[in-house]
């Protein structure tokens, strides 16, 4: 009976760590962006700029597998400077080497900080979110900061890596897209972006993943109801005014019983005057 008792006790507990797996969401890049801080590098460099990683060796989930919600967002740097800002975005593969942007989060405020010992390229900046998102997005962060200030995010030099880049300080810098627009990615290869990000797929209720609204949605039409046919008429209605009565030669109109009849007409007699 103990030993019956403790297989389930384990069992149970397997199963309480596989729920708690699963709620936690699947990590969008690496599992760990900052696992040498030492050996890391960070770069300032113009504000405005989306940096993203597009490319990573197999095994690696750089874009979401579904539709669904990014709950959570994390990148190191390591220098910040006053009155900056960093901002989540969600973009899509548009074709050679262009993405478009399908989502964009709030603007999220960095404290300043001149980094000292293990702090060195190891600051991390971590946010939760509610940002619905559709399939293969790949998730990138957005730094402003005045000209009196800087941001020097983290990254990494991996073979297999690449990292892209849109809007100003990139090597060739494009406009940077709003929401729905698309531009060509600047890459730096071999470079991985110390950020990553929890997702929780839209369930549908039925085990797959539901369409995700991005951006302005509108509800759908609903149906109109089925046409009511119009009540039957009850009223009463005059009866139409019967026609005159025409009699045949030979017949005359008579009333039989209060009612108009043509009866045959009866011959006339002459009366003979008596001779005296």
């Amino acid at each position: 009976m103990r030993r019956l008792i403790a297989l389930l006790l384990a069992l149970v507990a397997t199963l309480l760590v596989s729920a708690a797996a699963a709620l936690a969401g699947q990590t969008i890049g690496p599992e760990e962006p900052n696992p040498d801080p030492a050996g890391a590098q960070a770069a300032a460099g113009q504000s405005g700029r989306l940096l993203f990683n597009m490319e990573a060796p197999a095994g690696q989930v750089l874009a979401t597998p579904g539709a669904g919600t990014i709950t959570s967002w994390r990148f190191y740097t390591d220098q910040v400077g006053p009155e900056a800002t960093a901002q989540l975005y969600a973009l899509t593969a548009a074709g050679g080497g262009n993405f478009t942007v399908v989502a964009i989060g709030p603007k999220e405020p960095l404290p300043a900080v001149v980094p000292t010992g293990p702090e060195e390229r190891n600051v991390l900046h971590s946010f939760t979110s509610d940002i619905a998102v559709p399939v293969g997005s790949y998730l990138g962060v957005r730094v402003e900061y005045p000209s009196t200030s800087t941001v020097r995010p983290v990254w990494y030099v991996q073979t297999g890596w690449t990292s892209g880049c849109l809007g100003g300080g990139c090597a060739e810098p494009p406009p940077m897209p709003g929401l729905g627009g698309t531009a060509k990615a600047v890459t730096y290869a071999p470079r991985e972006m110390a950020m990553n990000a929890t997702f929780e797929p839209a369930s549908t209720g039925g085990g797959g993943t539901a369409p995700s609204c991005v951006g302005s949605c509108e509800a759908p039409p609903s149906s109109p109801p089925p046409a009511t046919p119009p009540p039957a008429d009850t009223t009463s209605r005059a009866k139409p005014a019967p026609k005159p009565l025409k009699c045949k030669k030979g017949r005359v109109k008579k009333k039989v019983k209060g009612v108009a009849r043509c009866v045959k007409k009866k011959p006339q007699h002459r009366k003979q005057s008596q001779k005296k």
